[in-house]
């Protein structure tokens, strides 16, 4: 339904360079997953990454959510698809949700994480989806 992928600064991901998203909600009975997708380089020093989340719904009351999101596991190989130095992972934030009003929703990733800029994270992108039939 909604997918977008946006590049970070390549001089590294800084606090100000806040990534925004908007989609469109039609039928609030709907439920939705909603996935953030992360795009990064081997060099990523981490194995999370930190995200503060804000929501604005059509209403216009913003909320924030700080999460963290584990890029490698236990053993340190990277969770998602590696190819050529390159990863990307997509990771389930919101399943089975509804979304209560009708209209555009904006949502704004930023970088949450102790280094300004934070290096060899290239990309990150939202993707929303009709959940499945349970």
């Amino acid at each position: 339904m909604y997918e977008y992928q946006q590049a970070t600064n390549g001089n590294g991901w800084s606090y100000a360079d806040t990534l925004n998203f908007g989609f469109s909600i039609d039928d609030p009975h709907q439920p939705y997953d909603l996935e953030i997708i992360v795009d990064h380089t081997e060099q990523y020093a981490y194995e999370n990454l930190y995200l503060n989340i804000y929501t604005t719904p059509p209403t216009g009351i913003r909320t924030k959510e700080r999460i963290s999101i584990d890029l490698a596991g236990d053993f340190g190989a990277w969770n998602g698809d590696c190819s050529g130095g390159e990863c990307e992972y997509s990771i389930p934030i919101l399943l089975d949700t509804r979304f209560p009003n009708v209209g555009t929703y904006q949502i704004t990733l930023e970088q949450n994480s102790r280094d300004e800029p934070l290096p060899a994270i290239t990309g990150l992108g939202l993707r929303l989806v009709e959940s499945p039939e349970q």
